[in-house]
């Protein structure tokens, strides 16, 4: 008998334990338009679930529940107010990236060494994290000389280049 309950707990055990596992909070950090928040992320199977009203309030939008319909509804306002036209982005500007310049840029230099190789900034096309925290990635683009839609993207992580790829460049 009591072979039998020391086996049945230790099955319940493995049980309990991988259910814990599957669905164990993880060290996932939430950034929302730059906020670090403070909420429960979880991760199970490898999908990231956070919070809807969290996140959507930091969005600037309201969330609504319905009982009776069992529906969430998340509206945002969008502003009536007209405002000045801003700075043009850098690809409406005349820093272009040629086939020669694209191949002096090797990996592990920095956007300034790059900047200086092309002449100007590109557009700002990515960024994942917080500046100075690892893993802080970033991607910029320039528009390129040569086919039409010709263009190269730089890949940064931890301020250093990490990729780059181009198309139609001559």
């Amino acid at each position: 008998m009591k072979k039998k309950t020391l086996i049945a707990s230790a099955v319940a055990l493995s049980v309990i334990s991988a259910s814990i596992g599957a669905f164990a909070a993880s060290k996932i950090t939430l950034i929302v338009n730059g906020t670090k928040v403070n909420t429960d992320v979880k991760n199970i199977n490898g999908t990231s679930y956070v919070p809807l009203r969290a996140v959507s309030e930091l969005l600037g939008a309201n969330v609504g529940w319905d009982g009776k319909t069992s529906t969430i509804t998340i509206t945002k306002e969008t502003p009536t107010t007209t405002t000045a036209p801003s700075k043009p982005s850098n690809t409406e500007s005349k820093v272009t990236v040629t086939k020669a310049e694209y191949d002096k840029i090797q990996k592990g230099m920095s956007y300034e060494e790059i900047k200086a190789i092309i002449g100007g900034e590109g557009e700002l096309t990515s960024e994942m994290g917080l500046p100075g925290e690892e893993g802080y990635t970033t991607s910029y683009t320039y528009n390129g000389v040569g086919e039409p839609g010709a263009n190269a993207a730089f890949m940064f992580q931890n301020g250093q280049l990490y990729d780059k790829l181009q198309f139609g460049l001559k």
